[in-house]
């Protein structure tokens, strides 16, 4: 299977922090980062990265090993303000609730060079989404880890209108129980196309408690330097497939609306998948498998819904293309990793 992502990374803190976890559920986490080739020292330096498919791995393993699908949820909501270079401050400083929500979409690219925060406000909400590109598939708890520090961050900037914030979720919900979870209640939406918090737009203008922007000024130019660095080093392939992400709904995924979309040629576009060792039509057909797998494995949208989601115009034709990658129509797929959920990933990998 073509696998373009060899330099796709994240920041190493939230890597750092799952180790809290983990040694406070008694396991050996040395042992555990040694089993994944990742240097204990290294990962606590600010400046360590992790590759984003070893990290998702990662996050699903010491989950499954604890037996709790919902800790890291919690334990990432409780992660304390500054963990990351400057990240929290560029959100909790500004001087609204937008500003915050708009400030950490921005700097995304100090924590990953592939996975985004995405910022989105309509006449009624805004939201702050995190997506990754459609060649990763299970990252059920790197998602939470993302959601409980949302969480908590979205709540300091609202102070107590907090409780107007609704909590998308990708995946259904969690087995085990959750003071977050808990805390929310129906406010939850399980089982969504996107991932994040969302927020009324009549709190948007509201100062936040934490405001202060001379510090937010100094934070800002130390971030943008930092970015400035890491923008070298997003592959012209991972900008490739963020595009098709982005176009698969649109009715026009075509090569010419993803060069289009890039600011470039279809030659060019052409020329980088060569050197790529690929083509259009192998690589469109790679996002599309890795996304089938991904809404049929972690979520319980409907079929139409995931056929849209894909960019098919026909259910059928989405059910002919899941049956060619997997031997099985998408019930039957979806059906088996639900009865063996410890065999979600490696039953679709060694089909």
């Amino acid at each position: 299977m073509f696998q373009p992502t060899d330099k796709a990374w994240i920041q190493g803190s939230p890597v750092a922090r799952l180790g809290v976890l983990a040694k406070a559920r008694g396991l050996d986490w040395e042992a555990i980062l040694r089993s994944y080739d990742i240097d204990a020292a290294r990962i606590e330096d600010p400046d360590a990265t992790v590759g984003m498919a070893t990290a998702l791995d990662l996050f699903n393993h010491v989950a499954e090993v604890i037996g709790d699908d919902a800790c890291i949820l919690d334990h990432f909501y409780e992660t304390p303000v500054g963990f990351t270079q400057g990240y929290d401050y560029v959100g909790l400083c500004a001087s609204t609730v937008r500003e915050g929500l708009s400030n950490w979409a921005k700097v995304t690219l100090l924590r990953s060079n592939c996975a985004k925060t995405i910022y989105s406000e309509d006449a009624e909400t805004a939201k702050l989404e995190w997506t990754i590109p459609g060649l990763y598939h299970d990252f059920r708890q790197f998602s939470l880890a993302f959601l409980g520090w949302a969480i908590r961050r979205a709540e300091m900037l609202l102070d107590d209108a907090y409780w107007n914030l609704t909590i998308h979720v990708s995946s259904p919900r969690p087995v085990s129980s959750s003071r977050v979870l808990q805390k929310y209640g129906h406010r939850v939406k399980f089982n969504q196309s996107d991932h994040g918090v969302i927020v009324p737009a009549g709190l948007l203008d509201r100062r936040p408690p934490t405001a202060d922007p001379v510090l937010l000024q100094i934070i800002e130019q130390h971030v943008y330097s930092i970015i400035k660095e890491h923008s070298a080093e997003i592959s012209p392939l991972s900008r490739i497939v963020d595009a098709m992400d982005t176009l698969l709904t649109s009715g026009d995924c075509s090569a010419e609306a993803v060069a289009r979309e890039l600011g470039m040629s279809r030659r060019s576009l052409q020329r980088t998948l060569g050197d790529h060792g690929t083509t259009y039509r192998n690589l469109l057909a790679e996002v599309r498998r890795s996304l089938a797998e991904k809404y049929l494995v972690n979520t319980e949208l409907p079929m139409k819904e995931i056929a849209y989601l894909l960019g098919f115009s026909e259910i059928s034709a989405f059910s002919r293309a899941v049956k060619s990658w997997y031997g099985v129509p998408p019930r039957s797929v979806r059906q088996r990793v639900h009865a063996l959920p410890s065999a979600r990933v490696s039953l679709l990998r060694h089909h």
